[in-house]
Order: structure tokens, then C-alpha cells, then sequence
């Protein structure tokens, strides 16, 4: 919904993407409108693709704003059993590194936990 206010359209909200050097890419002027609109609210919740949520993670951060993502990974069995759901998390307040299941810890995470 925040993309949409922002006037982003639904291509340009799917072109938060990496371009070759990796880094998020989204026209500046929309990128000016989305962070407009993340000044407005108290806590940002955001799912879709994790170029987006990273590209939104990273506003969030610079903005000083709580964002939690919703992350859609593949689940095979639902329990943690087949690893298909694995992501690469911060876990502990060292922030050290790990692999939880999606179906058992999430989709839901904080974004700063997140290892995009």
C-alpha cells in the first residue's frame, strides 16, 4: 500500500530490483516519494519480493522506523524437516549468523534480522 501511495505503479514497485552492481534501484523521485511515505507512519510491515524488502528494510533504517517483513520462501513439509524454508537470519544480540526455518520462526521477521 505504501508503494502505491507513493505513485509507484505495479512495474515500478516490481523494479525495486538489484541492478548489476547489486545495489537497490529504484528512480530517485520515487524513491524520495517512498520515503515521504514512510515518514508518515509509525511502523512499516512490507511483503513481497526480498529485493523490495531489502530495498524497503534499508529506508526503514535510514528513517529510524520499525519494519517487520514477511518473507515467502518455499515450504516443503511445514516443519522444519526438509530445509527448503531456510534464510539466513541475525540471530542473539551479537548479531551472529544462522539459518532458521521460515515455517517454524517466521514468515514474519524483524527486518534488522533479516540477512538480505
Amino acid at each position: 500500500a505504501l508503494t502505491r501511495e507513493a505513485g509507484l505503479t505495479a512495474s515500478e514497485t516490481r523494479a525495486l530490483l538489484h541492478n548489476a552492481a547489486g545495489a537497490a534501484f529504484l528512480p530517485p523521485e520515487k524513491r524520495e516519494a517512498l520515503k515521504k511515505k514512510i515518514d508518515e507512519v509509525d511502523e512499516v510491515c512490507a511483503c513481497g519480493p526480498m529485493v523490495m524488502l531489502k530495498a524497503i528494510a534499508e529506508i526503514c533504517k535510514e528513517k529510524g522506523k520499525p519494519c517487520q517483513v514477511s518473507l515467502e520462501e518455499r515450504m516443503g513439509c511445514g516443519i522444519g524437516a526438509c530445509l527448503v524454508c531456510a534464510c539466513k537470519t541475525r540471530t542473539g544480540e551479537n548479531g551472529e549468523e544462522e539459518y532458521t526455518h521460515v515455517c517454524k520462526k517466521g514468515p514474519v521477521y524483524k527486518a534488522e534480522e533479516v540477512v538480505f
